[in-house]
């Protein structure tokens, strides 16, 4: 009996939030996340919507927001002034 308690946390807090993540290229613990917070929100219902919500949410940002303002947003630069060590 413990045993199969043991196997099963296991398996719903890391095996399926890895294959989901990997499935939809959402972060595991964006998976997680989304779970948590969907659940709280809408119970059951928002349990089962919670990844293709997720999935749905980040294809429109990625489609919608250009690289160029996701990077300039991170404040992450394109190039390295190597040569300004004087």
């Amino acid at each position: 009996m413990i045993l199969f308690f043991v196997m099963n946390q296991i398996d719903a807090h890391v095996v399926q939030p890895l294959v989901m993540g990997q499935q939809v290229n959402i972060h595991p613990v964006m998976v997680i996340v989304t779970f948590l917070v969907m659940g709280k929100l809408f119970g059951f219902i928002g349990v089962l919507l919670a990844v293709p919500t997720a999935a749905v949410i980040i294809t429109l940002i990625d489609e919608f927001m250009p690289e160029e303002k996701l990077i300039e947003s991170v404040g992450i630069e394109g190039r390295i002034d190597v040569e300004s060590n004087d």
